[in-house]
């Protein structure tokens, strides 16, 4: 794949995240200069179609990435070193500086990063019978669960989260996370969705940081919400 077709790509993903709509051609080739010709842009647009990174959910609608599309926008996010952002780390500094229980830090962290990473988060001790969560209520207001099927596939993953995430940490190495982009994801019925899920050291003890949300979420901020987390930890 040349760059050029990576950067239309790239412009339709940050497009569905921002609107989740389907993306029309028109839309990117007059918002976004890529200093080609109409006929040109019709053509690498196509492309990407034929490459399988995108698809038309309809006949007259626009396109929606596919999983192997954002695993290449995730993959490139996870090729770049950016600093993390003075709100991040200043949320998280002052998490961690207090003289608090562990169950109060990590209540606290479940609701911080719910709010700068618009996705239901999981947090605490590895192995925990119910690990803290947030950002639930906020989440369902996003327009994907309009639709009951995807409300009632998400509750299914938010209700065994605990009964599956172990299997997948057990299999990280100490502060690494991974990323999983709808069919790669581990739970039944997860296509729709995209999950964080980070291994991390609090106070000594092995825990976990995970953020799930629809397909579309913003990876490159959540990414960048789990390194600076990392980053202070170490």
């Amino acid at each position: 794949m040349t760059d050029r077709q990576k950067s239309i790509l790239f412009a339709v993903i940050q497009e569905y995240i921002k609107a989740a709509q389907p993306v029309s051609s028109k839309l990117i080739f007059e918002k976004y200069d890529f200093d080609i010709s109409p006929a040109t842009f019709r053509s690498e647009f196509a492309e990407l179609e034929e490459m399988g990174c995108l698809f038309q959910p309809h006949t007259s609608s626009g396109r929606v990435p596919t999983d192997a599309g954002y695993r290449l926008f995730v993959n490139h996010i996870l090729g770049k070193r950016e600093t993390e952002t003075n709100r991040m780390k200043s949320v998280f500094s002052e998490l961690l500086k207090a003289r608090r229980r562990q169950d109060e830090i990590f209540a606290d962290l479940a609701r911080s990063i719910s709010e700068l990473s618009q996705g239901v988060v999981f947090s605490g001790p590895l192995g925990a019978k119910m690990l803290f969560r947030s950002g639930i209520n906020e989440v369902f207001a996003q327009p994907e669960f309009d639709d009951i099927s995807f409300r009632r596939d998400f509750g299914s993953i938010v209700d065994t989260f605990e009964d599956n995430i172990s299997s997948i940490v057990r299999k990280m190495d100490e502060n690494q996370f991974l990323v999983f982009i709808g069919e790669e994801n581990p739970f039944k019925r997860s296509n729709d969705f995209g999950m964080i899920v980070s291994k991390c050291n609090f106070s000594g003890s092995d825990s976990i940081v995970a953020i799930l949300g629809p397909k579309r979420m913003n990876y490159e901020k959540n990414i960048e919400l789990i390194n600076s987390l990392i980053r202070l930890l170490k």
